[in-house]
Parts: C-alpha cells; structure tokens; sequence
C-alpha cells in the first residue's frame, strides 16, 4: 500500500479536494436546515480572498488539510478549486429547498444520487431550440485556457441549469476535482477539457436520431 501511495500521491489529493467540498456542502446544506446566509455571502464573493467570503471561512477551513492551505494569501489551486465549487454549489441552491449536490458514487440512501455538470447539461441539450445557443457555451468553457474564464463560464452554465428546474442532482466534489486539475498544467487543462466535452456531447447522433423519431 505505501508503494501505491507514493507511486499516485496526485490521485489521493485529488479525491481529498472532492472529500471536502462535499464535507462543506454537507455543512451548509445542513440535512436540510440550510445556511442561507451563508450561501448568500458566497454568491457575494468573487474569490476566496473577498470580505463577504471571511464570513463563509470558518465552515471551510475546518475540513481543510494544512498542506491545502494557502501560506502567504495567495489562494492555492485546492483552495481555488473548493471555493469556486461550493459557490457554484450556493447559487444552484438559492430558493430551493431539497438539495442539488448529490454523489455519483453513492451507497447512502438518504443522499440523492448525482451526476456530472456536463451530463446533467447534456440532459438539457436535448432541447432542439435551445441546443444551439447552449452549445455555444459549452464550447466558450471547452475553449478556455485560464481558470478565472473557466469559472465564469462555469457561473453561467449553473444559472443555466437552475433556471431549467432540473431534479438531478451534480456531484459539486467531482467538479472541484476536475478544477483543481485544470489548474496543474497545460496537459492537464486539455484533459478536463476533453472529458467535459465528452460528458456533453456523448451519443450526440443517438440523440438526434430519437428526437428525430420524435418529430414523426
């Protein structure tokens, strides 16, 4: 086992940084008596640096690991990575009373089961009338090269997703662990990049073909 460890030290930090956004989320959510306050000071921060994010810090940084944590104040690619996912998480759960984060891998019947963002959003792909201008979108993210445009576009696609009232659930771990991969290098970055557009445009034919069918 210590040989494993060493030989994929990348692969336990990356399902740590997935561990605890979920550990935070689960905080937050409260088994349902949600921290709404502390939703809405996330949805006010831009980044872990902002003041309204202080207010949010305590609930973070509980779960963290040292080696997570930033030591000059600059935020750290974990940090980056967490931050950026439980906002997100915060504004897909504004004004909704069941919970939006669920676990893809999940033995917890009390817990919805999740999916990945880019197939949840290829769920709403199969809207002919609004696929093109979702499609552009995605391509905008599948295009980005810095994390700052990822995670703007990530905000939208999220508003996207809370406006469509979709019942499934998004494993908001998953997406910290493919940020914070994103962010590791160049290589990286077009890996993530791939699987997401693998995730949105996966069986793009078979889905014409039913919608298609459909028609007639």
């Amino acid at each position: 086992m210590a040989e494993e460890g060493t030989k994929h030290p990348k692969k336990s930090a990356r399902q740590r940084i997935a561990n605890k956004t979920r550990q935070i989320i689960h905080v937050l959510y409260n088994s349902g008596n949600i921290n709404k306050a502390g939703l809405a000071y996330l949805r006010q921060s831009k980044s872990l640096n902002s003041p309204k994010a202080m207010m949010v810090l305590p609930d973070m940084m509980r779960f963290m690991d040292v080696a997570m944590m930033s030591r000059n104040g600059e935020p750290t690619r974990a940090e980056v990575a967490i931050f950026t996912a439980v906002r997100l998480y915060a504004f897909h759960q504004q004004s909704k009373d069941v919970s939006v984060y669920g676990p893809v891998n999940n033995d917890d019947p009390e817990e919805p089961l999740g999916k990945q963002t880019f197939t949840v959003l290829r769920e709403l792909r199969k809207n002919q009338k609004t696929r093109p201008a979702l499609d552009g979108r995605v391509q905008q993210i599948l295009g980005a090269t810095n994390i700052a445009s990822v995670n703007n576009s990530l905000n939208q696609l999220i508003r996207i997703i809370k406006s469509a009232d979709l019942s499934i659930p998004i494993d908001y771990g998953l997406l910290a662990r493919d940020l914070f991969d994103f962010q590791m290098s160049y290589e990286q970055a077009n890996r993530v990049r791939l699987r997401w557009g693998q995730q949105y445009f996966k069986n793009i034919v078979d889905d014409q073909t039913d919608n298609n069918e459909g028609e007639k």
